[in-house]
């Protein structure tokens, strides 16, 4: 067993309970993406921690597929997310071919909130969301204002799972690329420690 398996299924942990909470928000809002919609992937200023990245890493080791993915990922470092798969005629739209253990910042764009200096919730609408769903975003801002809906608040789950690394040396934001070449040999380090 690997001492990164417990601390990735923590992960996996926070990932299931902001997923719940992210279907709750859509299903009281009707807020979506642009279906196929994979804009905000295809940029190379993504960035995410190593943390998040864990539980996909420690897959990858699993089906003994990691040097691999290493090899291709230090041919990313610079461009868009690699396990992005944009569609041929149009890249902003696409999908993740790793949607099951994308990072937490995958999962909260376009869903979650942050706090304005009024201390109110603001929606994260990515440029898609706002011009198609002006009218929506409108109510779902008055709804917040209100008190009358709730939604996942990026600060409290960016601390939740900051929470699992009390040395914070996980939690540093790098590009994705990076973060996932990273916690690839995080996981390996972490296999050479319980090794005979």
């Amino acid at each position: 067993m690997t001492l990164a398996l417990p601390l990735a299924r923590k992960v996996s942990d926070v990932f299931s309970e902001l997923d719940k909470a992210i279907a709750d928000f859509q299903s009281e809002s009707s807020w979506a993406c642009r279906e196929g919609c994979g804009d905000c992937c295809n940029s190379p200023e993504v960035e995410v921690t190593v943390l998040e990245a864990l539980p996909h890493a420690l897959g990858l080791w699993e089906l003994g597929k990691a040097e691999l993915y290493s090899e291709q990922l230090a041919r990313f470092l610079g461009k868009p997310c690699m396990f992005y798969v944009p569609n041929v005629s149009d890249s902003s739209l696409g999908r993740c071919s790793i949607y099951e253990t994308r990072p937490l910042l995958c999962r909260m764009f376009g869903f979650t909130a942050q706090l304005g200096k009024d201390s109110l919730p603001r929606l994260a609408a990515c440029r898609w969301q706002k011009l198609q769903g002006a009218e929506l975003l409108a109510k779902i801002d008055g709804e917040l204002k209100g008190g009358t809906l709730e939604v996942p608040l990026f600060g409290y789950w960016e601390q939740r799972l900051s929470e699992l690394d009390p040395s914070q040396v996980l939690s540093q934001r790098l590009p994705i690329n990076e973060a996932f070449l990273k916690a690839i040999d995080y996981v390996y380090w972490r296999q050479q420690a319980v090794l005979p």
